[in-house]
């Protein structure tokens, strides 16, 4: 997981938590559990480009799936709604 990253945010239009991941700083999803019945979604940033144009926006879709797994399953080890609580290995 050397060029992605997963950073959990609170938007402020969320009733809880959600997650970014990122590949080289750029900023590629959010996963939030927003609905009602708590299923995770993701929102894609497709249109956002931050990296200079040498950077390829390509990379092992193993590893994508593997960060995308370990966000949502971060995410869901919080309890819903509970933006004052602390981040799993966060201090």
């Amino acid at each position: 997981m050397t060029n992605f990253s997963i950073d959990f945010v609170s938007a402020p239009t969320f009733d809880s938590l959600a997650v970014e991941v990122s590949f080289c700083s750029q900023l590629l999803c959010r996963i939030d559990r927003e609905r009602q019945d708590g299923a995770l979604e993701v929102e894609f940033f497709h249109l956002a480009r931050a990296l200079r144009d040498e950077v390829t926006m390509k990379f092992s879709l193993a590893e994508f799936l593997q960060v995308v797994e370990h966000a949502s399953a971060e995410l869901l080890a919080i309890p819903p709604a509970s933006l004052s609580q602390e981040v799993p290995g966060k201090t």
